[in-house]
Order: C-alpha cells, then structure tokens, then sequence
C-alpha cells in the first residue's frame, strides 16, 4: 500500500507593503489624501495591504503649511517595500538631490519596488534615472521645469501608469493614483468599496493607461 502523499499548505501571502515617503517641507495633501485612501483599504484589507508614513531625515517632519508628524520610522531601517510613493512639495528641492535617498530608490527599483510620485514628488525619480525613457507627468506648473529632462517624455494627465513607475499630476491627483494602485494591489471590486466609504467618485483611468504594454 503506497504511503500517503504529505500535502503542505500554501504559505500565506504577506500583505504589499506600501510606504509614503516624509520630508520636510512635503505637501500636506499629497500625503494625507493617498495615506487615507490606503488606510481604509488596509482597514478593509488587511491581508492585502500594509501601509505607513517613513521619514527621510528626523523622526518628526514639519510638512508646507505646519502640519507635524513624530515619531516616524527612518526609510533606511526597514525591510524592502513593494510600494514606495513620493509626495512633493517645496521641500522636494533639496529631497531632490540626497544622494543617499536617491541611491535607496534606484536600488529598490532594482530590486523590483514599485515607485509612484505625487505631484512634484516626480522630480526625485528624475533626479534617481528612473524616470529615463518613460512617459511621465507632474504638476501643471511643474511640466515645463519636467520637460528640462530631455529623456523624459512629459504628458500633461491625472496619473501615468509605466508598469514599475507611476507618476501623478499636484496634490489632489494623488488620490486618483492611490485608488488605482489600490486597485493594482487588491483588486477593482476593493477600490469601490473604498470609494463609497469615502464618498469619492473614481475617475475613469487615463487613455494613457490603457495603452498596449502597460499594466493597469
């Protein structure tokens, strides 16, 4: 009689974690609106999604308009995300050049992180190359000091999906852009939920999206 064949368990997915990226001087908005709809679909997902606020530099950050955050944990300290997401701000304009940060975004990128910009959060993913060779979008304001980054192809939209890299129009645009990485993380069906517990309508997703090659 032949012995029982030993079924082992699927090992359990851990949730996707997704990490906004804090420094001073960010926008206030391209911050807490995508932090609020990755919360509630955290709330109503835990299994899928995992998400926090990270900081650059100190523990506390002092956003534009002096919204505090404390006791936030360093970017450098933790394990490797599947989502990093840049808000902007006028303190993107040093962010921009550290070195440090955008070596650990080129990196993560390599290792296959995803990255999404809020707003001029795109220009810490122009200054790390990763922007290169994609198709890219950022504040109205912002695209034509984008456009001096003659390898970027830059579109004026309310968010441009390139796969690995995500990039968004200002500040309430990051709320488009989170419900879509929602739906990348969780499914269709969770991003409505979430949207009717927040009484938000959900835009219909940019052409550009949809195009051949890209993943929705």
């Amino acid at each position: 009689m032949a012995a029982p064949r030993l079924v082992r368990p699927r090992p359990r997915r851990r949730p996707a974690r997704v990490f906004l990226l804090l420094f001073d001087g960010v926008e206030e908005l391209d911050v807490v609106g995508p932090y609020e709809v990755l919360s509630q679909a955290q709330l109503l997902r835990p299994e899928a999604i995992q998400v926090r606020a990270v900081t650059v530099g100190r523990s506390t950050v002092r956003a534009r308009f002096g919204l505090r955050w404390a006791g936030l944990p360093s970017f450098y300290r933790l394990p490797s995300p599947d989502l990093v997401l840049i808000p902007g701000g006028p303190g993107r304009r040093l962010a921009m050049h550290d070195a440090r940060l955008l070596r650990r975004l080129r990196r993560l990128h390599d290792r296959g992180t995803r990255l999404a910009s809020v707003c001029t959060g795109a220009f810490l993913l122009a200054e790390a190359g990763l922007l290169e060779g994609r198709v890219a979008t950022t504040h109205t304001r912002a695209l034509a000091e984008l456009r001096r980054y003659r390898t970027i192809t830059v579109r004026r939209a309310r968010w441009i999906d390139e796969g690995s890299v995500l990039t968004s129009a200002g500040i309430s645009a990051g709320i488009d852009l989170a419900f879509h990485l929602v739906e990348r993380l969780g499914g269709r069906p969770l991003a409505r939920q979430v949207a009717r517990r927040m009484e938000y309508r959900l835009r219909p997703a940019p052409r550009r999206a949809a195009l051949p090659g890209r993943v929705r």
